[in-house]
């Protein structure tokens, strides 16, 4: 019944339309390739390299930690008049665990691994 209704959704998609999706699906496509351009442009080869190997360093921007390990599971954000802290939590597979990435003004400062 399940694979059924799976095999529906994908035929009315793929027959449908699925104007939505298919525009969603350029726009992300889209502002990844932003994305990468402007690494190529305004990033250090130091922070490059990092990128390649899935690898953070603080003084990441947000931009390049996304780029090296992907978008986060949640993001929490505080605003004080000084600018912002954000706390991006990722889920690990690996052993269940969760790391949290610390960041002020976009600026990666620190991070946690638990678990």
């Amino acid at each position: 019944m399940k694979t059924r209704l799976l095999l529906i959704i994908c035929l009315l998609c793929l027959f449908g339309g699925c104007a939505e999706l298919q525009q969603h699906q350029q726009n992300v496509l889209a502002v990844r390739m932003a994305c990468n351009d402007f690494i190529q442009e305004h990033s250090t080869p130091e922070m490059k390299a990092l990128i390649a190997e899935n690898k953070i360093a603080v003084g990441m921007n947000a931009l390049e930690v996304s780029a090296s390990i992907g978008r986060p599971h949640r993001k929490n954000v505080s605003t004080y008049s000084w600018g912002e802290h954000e706390q991006w939590e990722y889920l690990r597979n690996s052993d269940h665990g969760r790391m949290y990435l610390y960041f002020e003004d976009s600026i990666l400062r620190s991070w946690q691994n638990n678990g």
